[in-house]
């Protein structure tokens, strides 16, 4: 009886949202495959926010909706689009897609899963395989110093910043399949995991991912 029960709960549970099929957050969908492949990578957010939920107090929401959302406040239910939004083309070509997307989704919800099963599975053969080779990637002393010196030149406290990019760059090379680490995995995760460390200088127009990234091919330069 418990089991049939089990089973009629999971059938009704929202279908999960293939990894594979996410758009328009290419950085988001590295960091997370990176934190799988090497969990040590993480600074347990994630962790931190789930352990909030004991302590959330109850609230209202409108039934059956996936969002929770509040049925006193319908702003809260997306009803409205910024401008903002709605302009450029790149942005508007990535928000028809979503919009088609979501669209399978609602549609057949299984059809839309198996359509990318192929690929889901492609992934997750990825990163058995870095997984298990994680271990034995390389990296060059040098490119250690040259990451220490980019933290070093933006003012960025601590030792720790040192040791999850050079975490992060290997593990991007156990996914690519390689074991070494080249100086392209580090300018492709050094801004996740510095940006944010950055002193906020309001003065400066460019983007701090693409400051993290200059600064690192400077000292690249500087060899």
């Amino acid at each position: 009886m418990d089991l049939a029960r089990k089973e009629s709960a999971k059938e009704s549970q929202r279908p999960v949202y293939p990894f594979a099929a996410i758009v328009g957050q290419d950085e988001m969908k590295l960091c997370l495959l990176l934190n799988v492949i090497d969990p040590k990578i993480g600074e347990a957010q994630a962790t931190t926010v789930r352990s909030l939920v004991d302590l959330l107090p109850e609230i209202t929401v409108v039934a059956g909706d996936p969002y929770d959302s509040d049925p006193e406040d319908p702003e809260s239910m997306g009803i409205e689009v910024r401008e903002s939004i709605l302009s450029g083309d790149e942005l508007s070509i990535k928000l028809t897609r979503i919009n088609m997307e979501r669209a399978r989704v609602d549609r057949n919800p299984k059809e839309f899963r198996d359509s990318y099963k192929a690929e889901q599975e492609k992934l997750q053969q990825q990163i058995s395989s870095a997984r298990s080779s994680l271990s034995s990637v390389q990296i060059d002393h040098g490119l250690k110093v040259k990451i220490s010196k980019v933290c070093a030149e933006l003012n960025i406290d601590g030792l720790r910043r040192d040791i999850v990019t050079n975490r992060a760059a290997i593990a991007l090379a156990a996914l690519k399949g390689r074991d070494k680490v080249t100086a392209e995995d580090i300018a492709t995760v050094i801004p996740n995991r510095l940006r944010h460390r950055l002193r906020k200088d309001p003065l400066e127009s460019i983007d701090s991912g693409l400051l993290v990234q200059e600064k690192f091919y400077e000292g690249m330069n500087k060899a």
